[in-house]
């Protein structure tokens, strides 16, 4: 019997009420007594009339049932049966059903505010194009990463454009990665400092909990300070504070239009992967995922993500 089968006879015998045979119950009483080694097993013959259940019958029966409840949620707990007891709507078929996919993307960079004060840009394009590959339409929440990843999202799918949190792992499945964010040594356009080795030994700022701190903390010649944001590090920076920082948001067509500041190579010091989000508590979110991922391919083969990119990032392709 398969797994489809067992669910069918499971559900049929839920919803219909019934009471077990005489001679079934009196077989299944002398069986588990003999198992049980309550009794020894009796001779069955034919009876020329029924015979009314002895009440150890049904008190066999109702332990039989207890024990094949508690056998199941056991399994369901552990994982063994997934798809036997009700969880609700798969969110791929809850998607379908309300002809929309619910979508957060975050309000600032790689975002960009129009003229006329819609946003728009890289993420909510890549949004955008996810759910018309789905068949639907995209309901777009703005929210910050903290509003992302708050207790109880609302969305079904999140582009929070930065690496997961650590900690995290368990609340959200992350997709493969659309895009890699490059991340450069920032210094102040008089620095003489034109290597990382020029650095040695002093102090480099990176944001809280972003892509640079981790990177920032494996560099054994470097003094990490961790701050807020980028511009919190700018400001460290510009104080001689500190003599650098990881960039979190710049680009190198940044750089050009700011006298300010300059990458101390064209080369970053690494590559962010960024993945799609989608909260683990929703039904089928395995699934879900692994659509999204074939999504992201398909757009990576034909170029999609890659144009995208070009038209938001300066002419970049960080989809590769």
């Amino acid at each position: 019997m398969n797994d489809e089968s067992l669910r069918r006879h499971l559900r049929s015998a839920l919803d219909t009420p019934a009471m077990p045979r005489d001679e079934f119950a009196a077989e299944l009483h002398d069986d588990l007594a003999a198992r049980l080694r309550l009794a020894p097993p009796r001779a069955t013959a034919v009876a020329s009339h029924r015979r009314r259940p002895h009440r150890s019958t049904w008190l066999l029966l109702a332990a039989t049932l207890a024990l094949l409840i508690a056998l199941l949620a056991g399994l369901a707990a552990a994982g063994a049966l997934p798809d036997l007891l009700p969880r609700g709507v798969p969110v791929m078929r809850q998607i379908q059903i309300d002809g929309q996919v619910r979508v957060a993307v975050r309000p600032d960079r790689p975002q960009a505010l129009s003229p006329g004060g819609t946003l728009d840009g890289f993420d909510v394009r890549v949004a955008e194009e996810v759910a018309t590959r789905l068949g639907v339409d995209a309901a777009r929440s703005t929210l910050t990463v903290q509003e992302m990843l708050g207790p109880t999202p609302a969305w079904q799918l999140a582009l929070p454009s930065q690496s997961l949190p650590r900690g995290r792992a368990d609340e959200y499945i992350a997709s493969t990665p659309y895009y890699f964010w490059p991340h450069y040594i920032v210094v102040a356009s008089a620095s003489p400092a034109s290597s990382i080795a020029d650095l040695a030994d002093e102090t480099v700022c990176a944001a809280q909990g972003s892509a640079g701190q981790s990177w920032l903390s494996e560099m054994e010649s470097l003094v990490p300070r961790v701050l807020a944001d980028e511009s919190a590090c700018e400001a460290s920076v510009r104080s001689g504070e500190s003599q650098a920082f990881v960039s979190e948001r710049r680009l190198l067509p940044d750089f050009a239009s700011d006298g300010a500041f300059r990458a101390l190579s064209e080369q970053p010091v690494l590559l962010e992967p960024r993945a799609m989000l989608v909260p683990r508590s929703l039904p089928g979110a395995r699934e879900f995922v692994a659509e999204i991922d074939l999504l992201i391919e398909e757009m990576r083969a034909d170029g999609t993500i890659s144009e995208l990119s070009r038209t938001w990032f300066g002419g970049q392709d960080l989809a590769r």
